[in-house]
Formats: C-alpha cells, sequence, structure tokens
C-alpha cells in the first residue's frame, strides 16, 4: 500500500498540466477580446455596450481609470459622443466607476413601460 501512495504521489508531481494555474499565470492570461462595437447613445444598446467594455477590459492588461474613460470615449459616435465632448472638462478627473455613473444617468434608459410621446 505504500508504494502505491508512492506512485500516486509521484503521479500528482509530474502531471502539472492537469492542475489549474496559478494565480500568478492566471493573471498573466489575457484572451483575445474584439473592441466593442461603437456606441451612438442609443438607451437599449447602452447596457450592452458597458458590458462589451467591461468585458474588454477584464481580458486586458490592467489599465488606470483615465485611460478606461478615455477607450470609452473612443468608442462613442453620434449623440454619445456630443456628450463626452460637451462634458470632456468635468469627465477626465473622475474615476472610471463615476464616468459610468453618469454615462448610465444619460444613456442607460431602456424602454420600459415609457408613453410613446416620452421617446420622442
Amino acid at each position: 500500500m505504500a508504494n502505491q501512495f508512492r506512485g500516486m504521489n509521484l503521479a500528482n508531481q509530474t502531471d502539472s498540466s492537469a492542475l489549474p494555474p496559478t494565480s500568478t499565470e492566471a493573471a498573466a492570461t489575457f484572451f483575445p477580446v474584439s473592441k466593442p462595437d461603437k456606441y451612438g447613445g442609443d438607451p437599449d444598446k447602452c447596457r450592452g455596450f458597458l458590458l462589451q467594455c467591461s468585458v474588454f477590459f477584464v481580458n486586458s492588461p490592467p489599465s488606470y481609470d483615465q485611460a478606461k474613460i478615455s477607450f470609452v470615449i473612443s468608442r462613442l459616435t453620434e449623440k454619445a459622443l456630443e456628450w463626452a465632448t460637451a462634458s470632456w472638462n468635468s469627465s477626465h478627473r473622475l474615476s472610471y466607476a463615476q464616468f459610468v455613473r453618469e454615462f448610465k444617468l444619460v444613456f442607460d434608459h431602456p424602454y420600459e413601460g415609457k408613453e410613446g410621446d416620452e421617446w420622442k
């Protein structure tokens, strides 16, 4: 029985490919993720856009808040870009979490029980 245990222990030591990566290895592993589509300000697409940005950031090397804000702004078009342009002086001093809160206040209003003329 002792020989069986030693054999099992040796097998466990030599087959490290079956083990999950250590936290250091996992931290250094990033998967290629497409950049989010451009966002023009459609309220129904706001959450999806922010989700895609979050997925992109999680699968990219760590970034400072200002780099994340700059990246999001670089993906904006139309009304969303107009908003970013108008609020640039105040937005570049925000944390990323604060920027997302401001962004949601303006754009995260999906159609949920609104009356027809409220969307005009």
